[in-house]
């Protein structure tokens, strides 16, 4: 078969260069992540350990253990992902607010979400 796009003559249903003769663009490979099990696109994972892991995973694996533990007990108790507790805590820290209670002052609906940020100026450079 020729290529429509470099011209290549070659064997089977797609170029090297990623051509189809439907036109159609190859699709990406989907492969589940070890830790967590949930299907991403292959190129995202990240080799941990031996395992090929999502971002989300990798993060909490490079976390201390007590720090993991720490906040996956809160994650649990508030129902914040887990991957969202550094950052969670970085903004409490600033704020000069215990971690437990910056959660329980975050907004859970869309009235809430309003009346959050009704007052509040928001500083691009900073928080």
């Amino acid at each position: 078969m020729k290529c429509g796009d470099c011209g290549t003559t070659f064997r089977g249903k797609v170029c090297p260069c990623g051509w189809r003769a439907t036109n159609a663009q190859p699709t990406a490979k989907r492969s589940p992540c070890n830790a967590c099990g949930e299907i991403h696109n292959a190129s995202y994972l990240k080799k941990y350990n031996g395992q090929e892991i999502c971002s989300d995973c990798l993060l909490l694996a490079q976390m201390k253990p007590e720090d993991r533990a720490y906040f996956q007990t809160l994650s649990t108790e508030y129902k914040f992902p887990v991957v969202d507790m550094p950052l969670h805590l970085l903004v409490a820290n600033k704020l000069n607010m215990q971690l437990p209670v910056y959660l329980q002052t975050l907004p859970r609906n869309k009235q809430q979400y309003d009346a959050y940020w009704e007052n509040r100026k928001i500083n691009i450079g900073g928080i």
